[in-house]
């Protein structure tokens, strides 16, 4: 299985984005 840099960058981010955005929630 081959994974493009660009795929794990918006992967790295995306999840980045979604745990501060759950901690704003709680």
């Amino acid at each position: 299985m081959k994974v493009s840099p660009i795929f794990i960058k918006f992967f790295y981010h995306g999840s980045r984005h979604f745990l501060k955005y759950w901690i704003f929630t709680f």
